[in-house]
């Protein structure tokens, strides 16, 4: 939807979320063992979640901080929507087949092929979009944080065109220079790659090969120099978010400054200043640059623990789809692909709360057992 003109993602992936409402209604309703299968454990913490933030909000509202209860209201709203959006994915995606699912998937990573390609040629498909639009996907960070969680996924669970779907995205990524797609390659290749007296060479040999690249490209150069004074507007937007994050945390008391207030409160410093010079005060305002960031404004101290308990998530989910000998259902090691992937989206190149990042890895956390995993490896092995 952004490439309709809309200012985020969220309309696009609340119309997705629509049409999930109405196939998933025709397919719970006739497959008698997807009902069997909800998660009241999980329910209840979707429920007390959403009890935190609204006291979280409302005391906020006491302490008389700014605050938009418009967008809180209509955001809210619209994760509830979401959050029932994940249920119902969760019943009909968990009820494919290893051979089905691994099919789809492969068809997704052939379609972002095709839209790889549109933005090697410089096709703009629609008029509102950025200087370098990559088929459907308004800039190539967007279509770098959809492709993450399948393109893991292949190289996972050794798909036979994950080679394939390796190099072309990382030509991609050099010819159209996006970091962040880089960073969806190097992921992918560190969950596959064992480094062994055998490979060691090639590996160091290829290593050093990329950084004299690197060193030779100023895109990548400007972004690798993470500092305040840097002039990139990337690494300038991305330091002011949590620059923001960290004003907001200091001034609320640990607090936060409420779900969805990010850029409501009126916090700037140094690089804010220097994004207002430049005209450029709204450019990633409210989505802080990195989702991190804005989780640590929004929620405080609330944010670093959730933060946390994502990252130990995250460290199972690794170890997890590293043991490859050992045989593992397919819709598992998606789940722990979507869980990993939305790394990219905290840390590098956030683009709010309402995206298919967030949206996958909810639905991982809902489906998402490794004690169930784990037996199941033990059993067949």
């Amino acid at each position: 939807m952004v490439s309709l003109g809309q200012s985020s993602l969220a309309s696009g992936l609340l119309l997705s979320i629509l049409i999930v409402y109405f196939l998933g209604f025709f397919y719970i309703s006739s497959n008698i063992s997807s009902r069997k299968k909800i998660n009241f454990k999980k329910i209840i913490f979707f429920v007390c979640f959403f009890i935190f933030l609204l006291l979280h909000f409302s005391l906020n509202n006491i302490r008389d901080v700014p605050l938009d209860i418009g967008r809180f209201i209509w955001s809210y709203v619209a994760l509830m929507f979401f959050a029932i959006g994940c249920f119902i994915f969760h019943s009909v995606i968990s009820e494919l087949q290893d051979d089905k699912l691994s099919k789809i998937i492969r068809a997704i990573l052939f379609f972002m092929l095709m839209n790889a390609i549109c933005g090697v040629l410089g096709i703009k498909m629609f008029p509102h979009m950025s200087h370098k639009p990559v088929g459907v996907f308004s800039e190539p960070s967007h279509f770098a944080l959809a492709l993450a969680p399948f393109i893991i996924y292949s190289c996972v669970i050794k798909d036979r065109w994950y080679k394939f779907f390796l190099f072309v995205f990382f030509v991609f990524a050099v010819l159209v220079q996006n970091l962040t797609t880089m960073i969806v390659i190097i992921l992918s290749l560190s969950l596959i790659t064992r480094v062994r007296l055998k490979t060691f060479v090639p590996i160091f040999i290829a290593i050093c090969i990329a950084v004299l690249f690197f060193a030779k490209s100023q895109y990548f150069t400007d972004r690798f120099s993470i500092s305040a004074e840097s002039d990139n507007i990337s690494v300038v937007v991305l330091l002011r978010g949590w620059e923001m994050a960290l004003l907001a945390f200091r001034e609320s008391g640990l607090w936060g400054g409420g779900f969805q207030q990010f850029g409501m409160l009126g916090l700037g410093g140094e690089l804010s200043d220097k994004l207002a010079a430049l005209k450029l005060s709204d450019q990633n305002l409210y989505d802080g640059g990195s989702s991190a960031a804005k989780i640590i404004g929004e929620l405080g101290v609330w944010g670093f623990a959730g933060l946390f308990f994502y990252l130990l998530l995250c460290m199972r989910c690794i170890v997890f789809l590293r043991h490859g000998d050992n045989p593992r259902k397919a819709i598992d090691i998606f789940f722990a692909a979507c869980v990993l992937a939305l790394l990219i989206e905290l840390f590098v190149r956030g683009v709010g709360y309402f995206s298919t990042g967030f949206f996958l890895a909810t639905t991982a956390v809902i489906g998402l057992d490794f004690r169930n995993a784990i037996k199941c490896q033990k059993n067949e092995a």
